[in-house]
């Protein structure tokens, strides 16, 4: 196949050189594979990933036994010319024990960082393209006793850390609908918590309190994106407390009502012509559309792909 590889790429003495596989939505790295100048070559003229392996000595297409495929969105090398970056759309899952990311196992830092956002400590490393932050209200201690990777939101109370844990927290039952005995199902927290706060990025905040200045950069592919991995994540841990685990334990039936009572709330919304309320309302939409989506296993890049069909 007529690909041309640059001169200065060096690969190893097996003739090998490691990739590193980062999905483009949301800027996590998924895996890392080695790739020989065939399949390198194949990669680019094809746009989805191709490796070699070196227990079985040879050629392999992701994806094509799983059908979760990477879809090649960009690629480039280091300054040392000796390891590949390829950023994806990737289908399903990268990892074969059927996590997102190959890099699922944690280790123990035992080093304190600074909390800030600067050079040293700067824990929103870790967040969406553009430094957004995933607010999660009342449950910073549960993250960090989880163990799970910090945010920073900046709140008109000040500096909160919080994690990816509870993306889900922000969606529970509106007030005068909820069905469950007080103190079980959604986050009890409810939307009482986030009144005053002011935040970088907030899905299900009213639009008259987030901040729409430059600090709101992330795409609403990659907001999206995210949301539903966590909501993945949320369908197989089923955690107690997690209004997204209460959706999933519930079944069918009390999804499809929820998307049924989101866009009357949203057809309302509309028909007020309240552009915060419009907002709210469709973050919600969105938001229990994509629980239907897992719940259904399918995925955002199928719809992405019908959508685009029609175009």
């Amino acid at each position: 196949m007529s690909v041309t590889i640059p001169e200065d790429i060096r690969f190893n003495a097996e003739g090998l050189i490691p990739a590193i596989i980062q999905d483009a939505a949301s800027g996590q790295v998924l895996m890392l594979a080695y790739m020989n100048r065939e399949s390198l070559a194949r990669s680019l003229a094809t746009g989805e990933t191709w490796f070699y392996s070196r227990s079985r000595r040879e050629l392999w297409h992701k994806g094509a036994t799983s059908g979760h495929r990477q879809y090649i969105e960009s690629a480039s090398y280091d300054c040392d010319a000796d390891a590949l970056l390829f950023r994806v759309r990737q289908v399903g899952v990268a990892c074969h024990e059927g996590e997102f990311s190959c890099f699922h196992n944690s280790l123990p830092l035992q080093v304190s960082r600074p909390r800030g956002t600067g050079a040293e400590g700067d824990v929103q490393a870790g967040c969406a393209p553009g430094g957004a932050a995933f607010p999660l209200p009342g449950e910073e201690g549960k993250a960090a006793n989880e163990g799970e990777a910090g945010r920073v939101v900046t709140t008109t109370a000040g500096e909160q850390e919080v994690g990816p844990a509870s993306i889900d927290t922000n969606w529970q039952e509106k007030p005068g609908r909820r069905e469950e005995q007080p103190g079980t199902g959604p986050d009890k927290q409810g939307r009482a918590g986030l009144e005053d706060q002011r935040v970088s990025l907030h899905p299900a905040a009213p639009a008259s309190q987030v901040n729409t200045g430059s600090q709101v950069t992330a795409d609403l592919g990659t907001v999206l994106s995210r949301v539903f991995q966590v909501i993945k994540e949320r369908q197989a841990t089923r955690p107690e407390g997690s209004y997204t685990a209460y959706l999933f334990n519930n079944g069918q039936d009390k999804i499809l009502k929820k998307i049924g009572e989101e866009a009357g709330e949203t057809i309302i919304a509309s028909k007020n012509d309240s552009r915060h309320e419009i907002l709210y309302e469709m973050a919600d939409l969105y938001y229990h559309t994509l629980v239907l989506l897992a719940y259904h296993g399918l995925e955002p890049e199928q719809l992405a792909a019908e959508l685009a069909a029609r175009r």
